[in-house]
């Protein structure tokens, strides 16, 4: 049984998260622009923004899947919550 490997996505993951966001939206019968998804990725990328993604990948580097998220103040609470957006 091969292990994943999962860690916070980085610049160089860009083709392979686009390929899988593509096919997670096609999924879900959504058609987002350009736009939609060049800023998703940014927000990603920006570490001063609140929406994170991991990327999962096998030991040989083949990307398996993703998560995109994000992390918030909770009111009722002191600690950060996570709300998951997408999960591929």
């Amino acid at each position: 049984m091969e292990t994943a490997i999962i860690r916070l996505m980085q610049a160089g993951d860009e083709a392979a998260w686009r390929e899988m966001w593509g096919a997670y939206c096609a999924f879900y019968a959504q058609q987002l622009p350009e736009s939609v998804t060049a800023g998703v990725w940014s927000r990603i990328l920006d570490g001063a923004n609140p929406v994170n993604s991991v990327i999962a990948l096998t030991e040989d580097g083949i990307p398996l899947g993703f998560a995109n998220y994000v992390l918030h103040p909770h009111t009722w609470s002191d600690k950060t919550l996570c709300y998951l957006e997408d999960l591929y």
